[in-house]
This record gives C-alpha cells, sequence and structure tokens, in this order.
C-alpha cells in the first residue's frame, strides 16, 4: 500500500492537474463566447446594411410626395418605424450636418481630392445617405456634400 505521504502528494498532484484543466475549459469558454459576440454583431451589421436600402426608398419616397397627403404620412409613419426598430436594436443614425468632415463617418459626393488639411476644414452641407453605427462599428457612412 501507498503510504500517506505518497497519497498526499497524489491528491495535490491531481487536484493541480484538475485546476489546470479547469482553467484550460474556462479559458476556452470565454474565447467562444467572444467569438459568438462578434458573431452576432456582425450578422446583424450585415443585415441591418441591406435593410438600410429599404429605409433609403421610404425616405426619398417620402420626399417625392405631397407635403400633407395620405400617402406620405403611411410612408412617413412606416420611415420612423423602421428607424425605431433600428434603434431599438443598438444602431445609431450619424448626425452629419453643419458637423466637420469626418473620413471615418463620412462618404463625400464626387469623393473630392482635398488635402487632408483642406479636408478637415471642410463642413457637412447636406446629407443625401443616412450613415449608422452599430456600437464602435461604422454599418454605413452617411454620403454627404461639404461646404
Amino acid at each position: 500500500p501507498a503510504s500517506a505521504p505518497a497519497v498526499k502528494a497524489q491528491a495535490i498532484y491531481q487536484e493541480a492537474t484538475d485546476h489546470e484543466l479547469l482553467a484550460e475549459l474556462m479559458a476556452r469558454y470565454l474565447r467562444l463566447q467572444e467569438s459568438c459576440g462578434r458573431a452576432e454583431v456582425e450578422a446583424k451589421v450585415n443585415v441591418a446594411r441591406d435593410l438600410l436600402e429599404v429605409l433609403d426608398e421610404l425616405e426619398r419616397a417620402n420626399n417625392e410626395l405631397e407635403e400633407d397627403s395620405a400617402a406620405s404620412r403611411v410612408i412617413f409613419s412606416a420611415a420612423r418605424k423602421f428607424e425605431a426598430k433600428l434603434r431599438s436594436m443598438g444602431f445609431e443614425r450619424v448626425e452629419a450636418f453643419g458637423k466637420p468632415f469626418d473620413r471615418n463617418l463620412h462618404r463625400a459626393v464626387g469623393d473630392p481630392q482635398f488635402a487632408d488639411g483642406e479636408l478637415a476644414e471642410k463642413v457637412v452641407v447636406e446629407e443625401l445617405e443616412s450613415g449608422w453605427v452599430f456600437g464602435a462599428s461604422v454599418v454605413r457612412p452617411t454620403l454627404v456634400s461639404l461646404g
């Protein structure tokens, strides 16, 4: 039979091995959680990017109709509900009008060729297509005219 010190040493070794296995399992679990989180964000962003085309069409249609017509009210309501759903999922519209041009959030019409210093001084004078972000991810930059 094994001596008491040998049994104790074996128990300590087994406990250390169990702790190592548990630590490795926990690290794998955390990596999996992080990977799933990134995949979820990427999926949401991709779906929203595609659906933003529908919101654009609703907004364009609303702008083309007579201001206080029944059709205009319905389209306006649909566009606002669509936007509210995006916001409830964590998406945010990029407010660009009157703000300095930001290469990360805005895309200038015709992609004007300005030196970086000149571009930093330009201001957004018109939003042609809404931009959206999801957390730190730019879903779509705002299409803008600069002045």
